[in-house]
């Protein structure tokens, strides 16, 4: 055999291995497009899963919220309805695996919680505003949160779509809020205008140097209604107002006491002193007193 064949066989028989390893490792492409498939739907029911985890944390959150605003007190057989469609839900879960379907299933669950908790925090909400009769501050919103109201409150039916529920029982949440923050507005403003008035009479007849400690609690108090005022805070800015208000009056009166008092003791003693200068002086004409010489002065 001469050494040119020797060398056409060496690179036949390598050409062969090649060929074999290489059809050997190369997988067809159906099974690569089977694989892909699989850990595509793996990734996707994962995800599936960890969205319905997290609507399902939502939905015991909202729960608890609503039954934190009485919600379950206020509007018991829709908060009963809840309750059963949420079993339902939990019950349908179980049935393959997660889906788009769970998935709005779970939202609408959520979507009558919240919508449950919007309701009883307006109820609330205007029964504050009936109690303070506030209504006249912006009777077109107390209409609109009436209306919105009693919409939400006609929501608790299966076929109702539960994320226009949950927005109009907020919009009648936000339409008496509002109420409350225009009143609690205007009365912050007035007792805020008083209180600067008060704390100007209480400085001038120096009741701060007086009573400093009581003075400077009222101030604090007053520290905070104006860091709630400037934060649209209105309702605890007004209570704040009202206690360092109260607060000051105290003082201004207690000062005004001390220091009538302390008139009083300087006029007994003034009037004290009058009186035995003119005691002396009444002695004096009766019985002049005599000098060292033994003679009347």
């Amino acid at each position: 055999m001469n050494k040119g064949f020797k060398v056409f066989t060496f690179l036949l028989c390598a050409s062969l291995a090649l060929m074999f390893f290489s059809c050997k490792s190369t997988p067809k492409v159906d099974d690569v497009e089977e694989v892909v498939e699989v850990v595509e739907e793996e990734a996707s029911d994962k995800k599936a899963l960890s969205d319905l985890e997290s609507l399902h944390a939502k939905i015991e959150a909202a729960r608890k919220e609503a039954i934190k605003n009485e919600a379950d007190s206020l509007y018991p057989e829709s908060f009963q309805f809840v309750d059963a469609e949420y079993e339902a839900h939990k019950m349908f879960t179980k049935t393959k695996i997660v889906a788009a379907e769970h998935i709005a299933s779970a939202q609408r669950v959520l979507n009558r919680y919240e919508a449950l908790n919007f309701s009883a925090l307006a109820t609330k909400a205007k029964k504050r505003v009936d109690g303070f009769q506030f209504k006249s501050y912006d009777e077109a919103a107390y209409a609109l949160g009436v209306e919105k109201l009693s919409e939400a409150e006609k929501g608790y039916l299966a076929d109702f779509d539960t994320e226009t529920q949950r927005t109009v029982a907020e919009e009648a949440y936000f339409a008496f809020r509002s109420i409350l923050n225009k009143a609690f507005k205007d009365l912050a403003t007035t007792k805020r205008q008083e209180l600067i008035a008060l704390r100007a009479e209480v400085d001038a007849i120096k009741a701060g140097a007086a009573d400093k400690a009581g003075y400077n609690s009222a101030m604090l108090v007053f520290t905070a209604g104006e860091a709630n005022f400037a934060e649209g805070e209105y309702e605890d800015a007004y209570s704040e107002y009202l206690d360092a208000h109260d607060a000051l009056s105290e003082l201004y009166e207690r000062v005004l006491e001390k220091r009538a008092a302390a008139l009083r003791a300087m006029e007994e003693a003034r009037e004290k002193s009058e009186a035995v200068d003119k005691f002396a002086l009444e002695a004096d004409e009766i019985a002049p007193l005599e000098n060292e010489d033994g003679n009347e002065e």
